[in-house]
């Protein structure tokens, strides 16, 4: 009832800057990002903009996306003006006042992930083809849109395992240049 009644009177999101945001009261959070995720957050946030805006409690503290956080933070280290100012929304209440309430908040956010199916990860590979990205053999050349790690930073996946996904049996698979193609 509380995450309800906190999404009913948070704030509209605004931009602050990204320095403003503090760090999650006492240090801790319930799940710790992978350097994996990181990077492919990073690159998808680089790629498409800040899909999801950071959220903190009255005072500017953090009570959800970390990892957003410290992707900004690192893509902000390379490119302070693109990235000074990030979306925040704001939860009116006081997190080292109500700790089980930001912990809710932290909680609600990280419960409500599931993985994408097989199926699904097709499809998004699908789409991301037709925006123009390209599954291309080796190192992608300057200014193309790499297919397969713009769809791992969609769906948190490895290149091997969206390779698996996408390739469960490679001869259903055409791989060419700059499309890959599926047949039943």
């Amino acid at each position: 009832k509380r995450l309800a009644a906190d999404a009913a009177h948070a704030g509209d999101v605004a931009l602050v800057s990204l320095d403003s945001v503090l760090g999650r009261v006492g240090g801790l959070d319930t799940r710790e990002p992978t350097a994996e995720a990181l990077a492919a957050l990073a690159a998808s946030i680089d790629a498409l903009g800040l899909l999801e805006p950071l959220v903190v409690d009255r005072l500017g503290r953090l009570l959800a996306g970390k990892t957003r956080l410290i992707a900004l933070r690192r893509l902000a280290a390379n490119d302070p003006d693109r990235w000074a100012k990030v979306p925040v929304r704001r939860l009116d209440f006081d997190a080292e006042a109500d700790p089980a309430r930001a912990l809710a908040v932290e909680v609600a956010e990280n419960e409500q992930r599931r993985d994408y199916t097989a199926a699904e990860v097709r499809g998004l590979a699908e789409r991301l083809q037709a925006a123009g990205f390209r599954a291309t053999p080796g190192r992608p050349r300057k200014g193309t849109k790499a297919l397969l790690p713009a769809l791992g930073a969609v769906v948190g996946k490895s290149k091997s395992t969206l390779l698996r996904i996408l390739d469960p049996d490679a001869a259903k698979k055409t791989v060419s240049n700059d499309t890959i193609s599926f047949s039943d």
